[in-house]
This record gives C-alpha cells, sequence and structure tokens, in this order.
C-alpha cells in the first residue's frame, strides 16, 4: 500500500481524501512508483525504493531542475509536487507505452527520438550548473569497485584509461552546452496514446540528467543500442555546423559511455552478487565495452 505521507503530496489527496486508485507500476533500479488517479487528475509518485542499492549519488535539487527545463519544451512530464527531504516526486501520468527494443530501433520511433534529443539540445534553456564530466563519474565507480574487488584493479584501470584518452579527443570539438538526458533505454522513452496533444515521445527519469555536451545523449544511446549507429550518424549529419559531431569523435563518446555503462552494472552486481540478470548484464556490457574502446581508439590513430 502506498504510503500516506506520499498521498498528501498528490493533487486532490491534500487534506487526507482518499485516491480513486493507487496502484504500484514497479520498480527502477533505485526506485517505487505508483501511479495514482484522484479527483483532479492522473499522477505517478516516485520515491526511493529502500529495498533496491542506491548507485550513485545524485542531486535531487539538480534533476528537478534539468528536468523543468525538458517541461518546457514538452519533452518531461510535468512536476506537481516535490519533497526533497524524502527525494519523492508527484508528476503527470503520461499516457502511453513503452516501446520494446526492436520497435524503437525501426522508423518512427528511432527518428521521433532524434528528433526529441535534437530539440532538447537546442530549446531547453540550460540552467546554471557546471557541465558534466563523465570521466569524474567513471572515476568515482572505478574507486568504489577498487575498495570492493581489488584482483580486478587492473582491468578496471585500463579501461578507464582508454576511455580517459578517448573522452581527451571528444574535448577538441566545441559545442555549446544544452540540457542532456544521459540515460536513453527503452525504460525511460514512452510514446504518447495516438492522438494526444504535445511531443510524440516523453522522456523519463532524468537522475543523470546533465548540462554538457550533446555529443553524450548520442553517445548514451550508442552504448546501448549499437545497431542505431548509422541512423544516428545520418541525424547528426543533418544537423547545423554548430552541432555537427565528427564519427571519430561519435565512436570516442560511445565508448565512454559504455564504460560508465559497464562500470554502473559491476557496482550493482558488487551489491548484489546473486542477481543473475546483472550479472549476465555486466558480462555482455563488457564485451561491448571492449569492442567499442577499440574501434574508437582505432578511428583516432586513423
Amino acid at each position: 500500500m502506498i504510503a500516506q505521507g506520499w498521498l498528501r503530496l498528490v493533487p486532490g489527496c491534500e487534506a487526507g481524501q482518499a485516491p480513486r486508485s493507487a496502484s504500484r507500476l514497479g520498480s527502477g533500479t533505485a526506485h517505487e512508483l505508483w501511479r495514482v488517479q484522484t479527483a483532479v487528475g492522473d499522477f505517478v509518485v516516485r520515491a526511493p525504493d529502500p529495498a533496491l542499492p542506491k548507485m550513485l549519488t545524485t542531486a535531487f535539487d539538480r534533476e528537478l531542475l534539468l528536468q523543468r527545463s525538458a517541461v518546457a519544451v514538452g519533452l518531461a512530464p510535468r512536476v506537481f509536487a516535490t519533497s526533497a527531504a524524502q527525494q519523492l516526486m508527484v508528476m503527470e501520468h503520461v499516457d502511453g507505452r513503452h516501446f520494446s527494443e526492436q520497435e524503437l530501433l525501426a522508423e518512427p520511433p528511432l527518428r521521433q527520438l532524434l528528433d526529441a534529443l535534437a530539440r532538447l539540445h537546442a530549446e531547453a534553456e540550460p540552467p546554471d550548473l557546471p557541465s558534466l564530466d563523465p570521466l569524474a563519474n567513471a572515476v568515482q565507480f572505478a574507486q568504489q569497485l577498487f575498495a570492493a574487488q581489488p584482483a580486478d584493479r587492473r582491468q578496471i584501470q585500463d579501461r578507464l584509461d582508454k576511455a580517459a584518452l578517448l573522452w581527451r579527443s571528444c574535448l577538441a570539438e566545441r559545442r555549446a552546452p544544452a540540457v542532456i538526458h544521459c540515460d536513453l533505454h527503452v525504460g525511460n522513452i514512452i510514446a504518447r496514446r495516438a492522438g494526444a496533444a504535445g511531443s510524440p515521445l516523453v522522456l523519463l527519469d532524468w537522475e543523470y540528467a546533465a548540462v554538457g555536451d550533446p555529443l553524450l545523449d548520442y553517445g548514451a544511446l550508442l552504448a546501448q543500442y549499437p545497431a542505431a549507429s548509422r541512423p544516428v550518424e545520418q541525424h547528426i549529419a543533418s544537423l547545423g555546423p554548430q552541432q555537427r559531431i565528427a564519427p571519430p569523435r561519435l565512436a570516442a563518446g560511445t565508448a565512454v559511455f559504455a564504460l560508465l555503462s559497464w562500470l554502473w552494472w559491476r557496482a550493482r552486481a558488487v551489491q548484489q552478487p546473486d542477481d543473475e540478470a546483472a550479472n549476465r548484464q555486466m558480462a555482455e556490457l563488457g564485451q561491448r565495452l571492449d569492442a567499442s574502446l577499440e574501434q574508437a581508439l582505432a578511428q583516432r590513430t586513423e
């Protein structure tokens, strides 16, 4: 049952009114989600799930700033209430559905996603925050792992060193910092119901969003879905001169995000060693990471 303290933040329940319905939507990697329908609307309550480990400390206030920037251009759920003390957010419920991976990589969903990213990067007003340094995040993960699994330090450090070299090459291209989502997978992308007003796609979960080079969003997408490389390259080629990304830099950015993804799952496997699915995901991402690093390094030396 949803906590009564949470319900009091939901429009229509502030004075203790009972909701029309409250149903669990499931859990993410560190949250539990509830859909709450009241006399005044349909909402989602997101709060930390104490049963799930939190992988990386994130700033709730920063997330809220970035999500509201995306709300202003129609690409994120509106926020109605928050509690920083509880790390809790009450948002609109978006009437739509998630894609499967196969669906996302087809037309038109992938085109819609790329158009949404272009709009986010061009139109969302970046809040006054320092630009994201993905290597700093990677070092945080690595330091956790060095302490937990010292025998694997050499492998982790080798991958980190290669990614650091690639990231330095990314910095050679100068683009204006933009709002970037940085966590682009099917669970965070929802297609609005046909005929609904607004952007066809809405991006969820802005916990790892940042201000930074738009390259990082395309790298985050390709680190998850390498099969999207050709459409992504074609999309980038269609952008204005200030937004274009050279193919070797795109390969480098992809490898950097592949490292972050692998480190994230490696940290999760340490915290949940009996999670067989997490261990399989970690092993698969490790293989993909090595291929991505070698490809990007080869392009860099051409």
